[in-house]
């Protein structure tokens, strides 16, 4: 499962969601299909070069009709680490069929706020 949230299958470093120019901004997860990856959507862009990079992150855009992915790809040979330093990638873009995206998308879950308070000092009273 692809998460900024702590999960059971692994636990995720919080990262920056695009604020820029949105009326609400958030946190997002999502759980893969059974055998799906993100090499899975790798294999749908045009040009991935499967050889020489890993994906390491995955942008889901949507607006109008068709959905739009971006792999961000670590090249394999590359040993930069999460520790602080910027890690080289290459994006990689292409445009996805809502049928394509299903098959390989079990569940999003998104959530988004006004940016007033943090979620995680909410106390819901209706349960």
């Amino acid at each position: 499962m692809l998460s900024i949230f702590k999960n059971t299958t692994m636990e995720q470093m919080p990262q920056p969601f695009e604020t820029r120019g949105h009326d609400l901004t958030g946190n997002a997860s999502l759980e893969f299909n059974d055998l799906a990856t993100m090499h899975s959507f790798a294999d749908l862009i045009p040009g991935m070069d499967m050889e020489r990079f890993d994906p390491v992150a995955l942008k889901i855009f949507i607006s109008g009709e068709t959905p739009l992915i971006t792999l961000y790809a670590k090249q394999k040979n590359d040993n930069s680490s999460s520790g602080g330093e910027k890690v080289p990638v290459r994006k990689y873009k292409s445009p996805i069929t809502w049928n394509e995206l299903f098959k390989l998308v079990k569940s999003f879950d998104i959530v988004v706020h006004d940016g007033n308070f943090n979620i995680a000092d909410m106390e819901v009273d209706r349960k």
